[in-house]
């Protein structure tokens, strides 16, 4: 793919709202699209010399999924959710996802600031329980 943008093709549901853009010296290609529904599948990367897919996923409830599909296997190990890319022209494809936040107590804050204060805070309350001093 060195000078033509990949075709996107999004399934029912994504809205491509921007046409592919080549960044960072021609190696990059960035799309934005949103999702209008909830919704689960593919999307399709077409170049003149493959087809590539990626999957996505939308408003569906927690589910495990992988921001990014790669070729490397070194990079399999941090991202295992999806088979590897056959070698090529593409190393990886990536899909930016919102950070995710819980709405409790009137606040909203990452998920993770979620489980550190409940595990910090079931820590204190059972120490006693368990003999151990802090």
């Amino acid at each position: 793919m060195p000078d033509s943008v990949p075709a996107l093709q999004a399934l029912q549901g994504i809205v491509v709202e921007s046409p592919g853009i080549r960044v960072d010296s021609a190696r990059q290609v960035s799309w934005r699209i949103r999702a209008i529904r909830p919704v689960a599948g593919v999307l399709r990367f077409v170049a003149p010399a493959q087809a590539i897919e990626k999957v996505i996923l939308a408003g569906l409830g927690p589910r495990y999924f992988s921001e990014r599909r790669v070729g490397s296997a070194l990079d399999l190990v941090w991202y295992p959710a999806e088979a590897r890319l056959l070698p090529g022209d593409v190393d990886w494809i990536e899909v930016r996802y919102p950070a995710a936040s819980v709405h409790a107590l009137g606040l909203d804050l990452h998920w993770l600031i979620w489980l550190l204060a409940l595990s910090m805070a079931s820590a204190l309350l059972l120490k006693r329980r368990f003999g151990v001093s802090f």
